[in-house]
């Protein structure tokens, strides 16, 4: 499996259904990727291995994973400003 490819999947799957109840409403087709970093986070473990991180941004929980020492974030660009995340970032590692 290639981390691009499986990206572009995800996108092609990701809808208002899916998304996390507390954020349902700031789903929409023009950005995706809102309310989905748990279920990719866990697509992303099941296929690579590695570490899926938790930190809070405005209150709302939001997942990445971290593999090889490396912050693979495939849903960060449901945020307005750019985040920034270093292997130091996370607050809890499951």
């Amino acid at each position: 499996m290639d981390i691009k490819f499986l990206k572009k999947a995800l996108l092609e799957c990701y809808s208002n259904d899916l998304c996390y109840c507390k954020v349902q409403d700031k789903w929409n087709e023009d950005n995706k990727y809102v309310g989905m970093c748990a279920i990719t986070a866990l697509v992303v473990n099941d296929y690579f291995n590695g570490s899926i991180c938790k930190i809070y941004i405005d209150g709302i929980s939001h997942y990445f994973n971290l593999i090889n020492s490396r912050v693979i974030d495939l849903t960060s660009k449901q945020f307005k400003n750019k985040l920034v995340l270093s292997y130091n970032t996370y607050v809890t590692k499951f």
